[in-house]
């Protein structure tokens, strides 16, 4: 899995995107076009604390208004870790305790929204 992000400067509520690839060989491939519903990003807040990380930790959320349907923890080459409970305190916080033993660095924090909008927050396991 890789993951892209670029930034959108001047845009409406919805936009149309495309990835297009060259290979070496020269042959050139197309996805299909995708459309995105763009989200103001000043309107809401993930806050992750303790911020590194152990095996436990709060995800506070200000402001979503879509519920989250999915959270995945990826490590650095986007490999999903299954080994994770979640426990939804109220509509606003997050439990996350992590079940298997994860070395330390840097992991990515997918959210998965109802309108399938993605949030991605980085964390740093220090056990």
């Amino acid at each position: 899995m890789n993951l892209y992000s670029f930034l959108v400067k001047e845009c409406s509520s919805f936009q149309y995107f495309r990835l297009k690839q060259k290979d070496f060989d020269g042959g050139i491939n197309q996805s299909s076009i995708v459309k995105t519903e763009l989200t103001d990003f000043n309107s809401f807040n993930i806050t992750i604390s303790p911020n590194p990380v152990n095996d436990q930790f709060k995800v506070l959320f200000k402001g979503l208004k879509n519920e989250i349907k999915e959270v995945v923890i990826l490590d650095n080459l986007g490999k999903e870790d299954s080994g994770v409970l979640i426990r939804i305190i109220n509509s606003e916080e997050l439990e996350i305790k992590l079940l298997n033993k994860m070395n330390k660095g840097l992991y990515i924090l997918r959210f998965t929204l109802e309108n399938d909008y993605q949030i991605i927050k980085k964390i740093i396991i220090n056990e």
